[in-house]
């Protein structure tokens, strides 16, 4: 039986259990009906979990421990916990109807009802509908993503069932569809082909990023370990960028204007600078590509610390490593990838420069690929391009670095719409600045 009376809550003994009796350590728990949840009621919601009782009626044993710890202890919930929730209740809806759509209002109102049972949550975490540029995401989504790839992998259901589909799609869309996006699973290095399919494919892509991580959208399709397998992720960012482009060489006049007015105490600053002052001493028309080089050593050097509080020279080395040989990126490489072998940061993008200050090259990783660049500020470019076409995080050593990126380079939104008082001060300083050619 319940025992409301010392606030223990063991729902196994009673099959009768209901959130809506209330005990000391729960705070407003109640039935939910769809009109205490606010969703578009002009669209008629159909689906067979209409209360939060509902979910806590859901006959599985681990969403049915996590709802007593959760009462009992009133414990936020961890990432596998929002987990193991989210795939009882798709389960519990798709178990004995396989082809059943699951559609934007109901997730949302799925969602709502999970907040509703456990109150620490947010809605975002189990569902953000799509919008133009960016597919569905949340914990939701992904576990009815996941179920409905296992089903289409026992052939339970075909694949190209309506999950998949846009209403308005005719089915010679869906053959060809289909046809492509089988190319773009094969080994083939025809990439004329391959890009082509990669635009038919790009919604159902969409799909599949996200729910897979980077290393496995990378891995599934074999044109990213052909040389020019970034390409396709240029052509994903362009459909973001619209038309947008680096603005780089507007501004690396003004940064290394900056530093040199700055003459901040940093041995690493003075290297820069001094090697950018040989160059343009001994030649009056120094290159653009110099300026921007120059530039992107020192953004890092210049900027105040983020929220990490990592030293400058380190942030530097997190953001756009330099290196005199080729060889001695890679040897970098292989320290850095042992070194944080536990961290997240071998998971993202990674650009090392390397080579003369007139003409560097760049590497690129990209998961388990390593790409050449011959001219590293295109390099920094498809860098850019793979967070935007990857939908990755940056790096939250580097992430104040990326926000000047984001704003000052590409001429987009901040970061999260957001930025700290500290870089926003850098950028108006920057953009304060009124130069034609630094002066050193």
């Amino acid at each position: 039986m319940l025992n409301y009376e010392s606030g223990i809550v063991n729902i196994f003994d009673d099959e009768s259990f209901h959130v809506g009796k209330q005990s000391e350590s729960v705070d407003n728990f109640k039935m939910i009906s769809c009109s205490d949840i606010a969703i578009d009621t002009t669209k008629n919601v159909q689906s067979t979990i209409k209360t939060v009782q509902d979910i806590v009626d859901i006959p599985n044993i681990k969403l049915k421990i996590i709802i007593t710890k959760h009462i009992n202890h009133n414990k936020p919930l961890d990432d596998f916990e929002r987990t193991v929730i989210s795939k009882a209740v798709i389960h519990h809806l798709l178990v004995k109807e396989f082809y059943r759509v699951i559609k934007k209002d109901e997730f949302i109102y799925l969602a709502k009802l999970i907040v509703q049972l456990f109150a620490s949550e947010l809605p975002g975490t189990y569902y953000i509908p799509a919008v133009k540029s960016q597919p569905a995401q949340g914990k939701l989504f992904s576990a009815y993503q996941n179920y409905k790839a296992e089903l289409r992998e026992a052939a339970l259901i075909t694949k190209r069932s309506k999950a998949l589909t846009q209403p308005d799609e005719k089915p010679n869309q869906l053959t060809e569809k289909s046809e492509a996006f089988k190319v773009l699973l094969e080994e083939t290095e025809d990439f004329e082909v391959i890009v082509q399919s990669w635009k038919i494919c790009y919604e159902e892509r969409q799909q599949l990023l996200a729910e897979l991580s980077v290393f496995e959208y990378i891995r599934k399709f074999p044109a990213f370990r052909l040389d020019q397998g970034y390409e396709l992720l240029i052509i994903d960012a362009d459909k973001v960028l619209n038309t947008k482009t680096s603005q780089l060489a507007g501004i690396a006049a003004k940064l290394i204007l900056y530093a040199s007015r700055k003459k901040r105490n940093c041995s690493e600053i003075k290297d820069c600078l001094a090697a950018y002052n040989e160059i343009s001493s001994a030649n009056s028309n120094i290159s653009n590509t110099i300026q921007q080089v120059t530039a992107l050593r020192l953004l890092p050097l210049l900027m105040p610390l983020g929220k990490k509080k990592l030293n400058r020279v380190t942030v530097g080395q997190l953001f756009c490593p330099f290196f005199k040989t080729e060889s001695a990126a890679d040897k970098y490489n292989v320290e850095f990838k042992e070194c944080h072998k536990e961290s997240t940061l071998v998971l993202k993008p990674r650009l090392y420069i390397f080579g003369e200050l007139s003409s560097p090259s760049a590497h690129i990783y990209l998961a388990e690929q390593k790409y050449y660049i011959k001219d590293c500020l295109l390099g920094f470019d498809i860098l850019f391009k793979c967070f935007l076409a990857l939908n990755c995080s940056y790096p939250d050593e580097t992430l104040h670095v990326w926000q000047f990126i984001h704003s000052e380079v590409y001429g987009i939104e901040a970061i999260n719409n957001k930025q700290t008082a500290t870089v926003l001060t850098f950028i108006q300083d920057i953009r304060n600045i009124v130069t034609d050619e630094p002066s050193l």
